[in-house]
């Protein structure tokens, strides 16, 4: 059988359902935040990028603290809003776009979120086919999620902390540790020497 990388869309393998998407501009005041409602009766595991132009002719991922300005999405568990947070030290005009996956361990309805176009599918795009997902509980070391794909796929990850935050779980700022692991065989999850709650993630056919 052919590589599902080889297909935009592939019925064999699920893709992501997503929950909430969100575009826009706001001003993020210093060391402070901004909240943006979701809407959903869940908490979303969120990505998103944002760009100082309206045209966004180029982007920067939230997270990231390599770019200046720094800036985050933070969501609570049990909160109704996003929260965009900034450690600039001045205000800063952004365009925002946002997108927020339901977490692998709901169960409910999704409804499908608006957009400006008529199509539920568009052979334009490729559609990230899932090849494994889950939730990792109490991670306090290195925990290890084989995969078997004999390539470096694509994943996504976001950790769920004790204090009931929710964030994208991405390298570290210093380009030397990393919290994600990827090879041909596995994905290895590390905690930075701190107990994790839950690890949601997300493995896909995709590289």
């Amino acid at each position: 059988m052919s590589s599902p990388r080889n297909f935009l869309l592939s019925t064999d393998y699920p893709t992501d359902l997503i929950a909430f998407l969100k575009s826009g501009s706001v001003t993020v005041p210093p060391w402070d935040g901004v909240s943006i409602a979701h809407g959903l009766n869940f908490t979303p595991l969120c990505m998103g990028s944002f760009s100082l132009s309206s045209s966004f002719s180029s982007s920067r991922d939230f997270g990231i603290a390599l770019y200046s300005p720094d800036l985050s999405l933070e969501l609570y568990s049990n909160s109704t809003h996003i929260k965009i947070e900034s450690t600039h030290w001045e205000d800063v005009h952004i365009h925002y776009r946002i997108l927020g996956f339901a977490p692998s361990d709901y169960t409910g309805e999704v409804s499908p979120p608006a957009t400006n176009t008529p199509w539920a599918l568009n052979t334009d795009f490729n559609y990230m086919k899932i090849h494994k997902k889950g939730i990792l509980h109490n991670v306090s070391s290195t925990q290890v999620v084989h995969h078997g794909l004999g390539y470096k796929p694509m994943v996504l990850a976001w950790r769920e902390n004790a204090n009931g935050t929710y964030r994208e779980y991405i390298a570290d700022t210093d380009g030397t540790y990393k919290e994600i692991n990827i090879t041909d065989t596995e994905v290895r999850f590390k905690s930075g020497g701190n107990t994790i709650p839950k690890i949601h993630y997300r493995i896909y056919h995709d590289d």
